[in-house]
């Protein structure tokens, strides 16, 4: 895939589509300040980077057919997010500026951004790792707290610190290995083989315990798919709506109320949930029920965990069975928890 030049400058929307007070249109590349002067009629001042410029900006010159009234801020390299020159335009939020401005810096010689862009050349510039990078989309995308807070200790290097150091560790251990046997005949020891041994032991503890939290980072991400099981009328629509605390699913006493699956996402103990209130698990010939038995079913498939409810007030019958058979069929793929 083309990814593009770094030569190039490029220009795009930094804050969300919409409207409201402030939207902020950003340039990186080495004719961003070249390409922002002519838009404000004036060059700007390299001596004046990081200090705020109020500017008219028209179609032409400046206070010609007004485009907007706009905020500069010019960012010289490598003293950027990117690392290049980059020029960030705040202006008013509306659809119809932030389009005519981004049209002005392509008809200047800019490009727009493909997505992700500019944290690419942050990357390339080593501004950022990979980890800080992929922190970037992680924080723009947590969904609760504790996924931010892991988010923003990425971004802020703490994992790449700590992979830093047990790649140093092990490269230390490589060179006192090497020493080794190079004075091997001259009875010469830099570090003694149990005192090695134990510290190659220790570094392999760390990295097992970086592994280790791997699963519940990725659930702290993506979140947690939980899926609702049983037969008609076991109370799956109506525990959804306790976990919500509003009525989000249809509750009544007659079974088959839910013909399809309903999601609703919520936040329990700082992971976020998806939950799924699925159809009840029967043998049926009503057609359109039968086809909300099979959607059940499909999505057994994408689910991290199932709550496979059952009435503690009735003894078991031919649904619970059906329902008993399914769990039995998929327990290795899914988490399932049997609840009465």
């Amino acid at each position: 895939m083309n990814r593009g030049s770094q030569e190039d400058t490029i220009v795009a929307l930094s804050t969300p589509l919409g409207r409201g007070a402030i939207a902020l249109v950003r340039l990186s590349g080495p004719r961003s300040g070249e390409i922002v002067g002519r838009m404000i009629g004036r060059p700007l001042d390299p001596s004046q980077e990081r200090k705020a410029l109020f500017a008219r900006i028209g179609n032409g010159r400046a206070g010609d057919d007004l485009v907007d009234q706009v905020v500069v801020t010019y960012y010289c390299q490598p003293r950027s997010y990117t690392g290049e020159d980059m020029v960030e335009i705040g202006c008013h939020c509306n659809p119809l500026i932030i389009d005519r401005l981004i049209q002005l810096a392509v008809d200047n010689g800019a490009r727009l951004a493909r997505p992700g862009e500019f944290t690419l050349r942050a990357f390339l510039n080593q501004k950022l790792d990979l980890s800080q990078a992929e922190a970037v989309a992680e924080v723009i995308h947590a969904r609760t707290r504790q996924s931010l807070n892991q988010s923003l200790r990425h971004l802020d290097g703490k994992l790449s610190r700590r992979i830093h150091q047990i790649r140093d560790e092990v490269l230390g251990y490589l060179a006192l290995m090497e020493i080794n046997l190079d004075f091997s005949d001259e009875d010469i020891e830099a570090v003694s083989y149990p005192e090695l041994q134990r510290r190659v032991e220790a570094t392999r503890d760390q990295l097992e315990n970086l592994l280790s939290t791997y699963h519940y980072g990725r659930l702290l991400q993506e979140g947690i798919k939980l899926l609702l099981l049983g037969k008609p009328n076991v109370g799956k629509s109506s525990l959804l709506n306790a976990l919500l605390g509003q009525e989000r699913s249809i509750v009544s006493e007659i079974p088959g109320t839910t013909r399809d699956y309903i999601e609703a996402g919520l936040e329990l103990d700082g992971l976020y949930v998806q939950a799924v209130d699925t159809a009840g698990v029967r043998r049926t010939g009503d057609v359109v029920e039968a086809i909300g038995v099979q959607r059940t079913l499909e999505q057994l498939g994408q689910a991290d965990v199932a709550l496979a409810l059952f009435s503690a007030a009735e003894p078991p019958d031919a649904d619970d069975e059906a329902l008993l058979e399914i769990v039995a069929a998929h327990r290795q793929e899914v988490q399932f928890v049997l609840v009465a």
